[in-house]
């Protein structure tokens, strides 16, 4: 997943090859870590969920790579933000993806 800040937003992307028949949607969560260089690393980190791709009705000929994404506009300048994808299934079974930190400004 790629996180850059865009303006007064923070634009996740990412490449989604539907091999699994089974992935009814990918759910973004975001964690914030605090202000820059007063972020609490070892803190417990609490997720929320600020939305979701629908990748059912998203039609992939030969089973293609797709670029999705998302946009966040609910961040603050100088604050420190964690994202993850969850690439959930027909039965609400969800895989977490790999964090990845920006530091909004």
């Amino acid at each position: 997943m790629k996180v850059v800040s865009a303006g007064n937003a923070v634009i996740l992307s990412w490449d989604f090859y539907r091999k699994d028949s089974n992935v009814n949607y990918i759910a973004i969560e975001k964690s914030e870590l605090g202000s820059a260089g007063n972020e609490c690393r070892d803190c417990p980190r609490t997720f929320e969920r600020i939305g979701q791709v629908s990748v059912k009705e998203i039609k992939q000929e030969n089973n293609e790579y797709r670029n999705l994404n998302f946009t966040d506009k609910e961040v603050v300048n100088g604050k420190t933000y964690n994202y993850r994808l969850l690439i959930c299934d027909d039965f609400n079974i969800c895989r977490k993806s790999p964090e990845t930190e920006i530091n909004f400004k």
